[in-house]
């Protein structure tokens, strides 16, 4: 299946995305996965497990740079 990006009209009016935003919500929903991957075969405490805590700073930074973007 072939990926294409659209432009998005709502009500007529065309909605513009910056590539930023959407290279964000792309890095911050890769970084979610790999949490969620890790945690099923974690048996550690996320507060003392390295990875965990690894995970839990590259989500905050990639939200971080979903929010100054959204807000740019």
């Amino acid at each position: 299946m072939m990926s294409k990006a659209v432009a998005v009209q709502s009500r007529g009016r065309l909605i513009g995305i910056s590539v930023e935003f959407l290279h964000a919500a792309r890095e911050l929903a890769i970084r979610r996965a790999a949490r969620d991957a890790h945690r099923t075969e974690c048996d550690t405490d996320a507060l003392e497990c390295s990875i965990c805590r690894m995970h839990a700073a590259r989500i905050a930074d990639a939200k971080a740079a979903l929010r100054s973007d959204a807000f740019a």
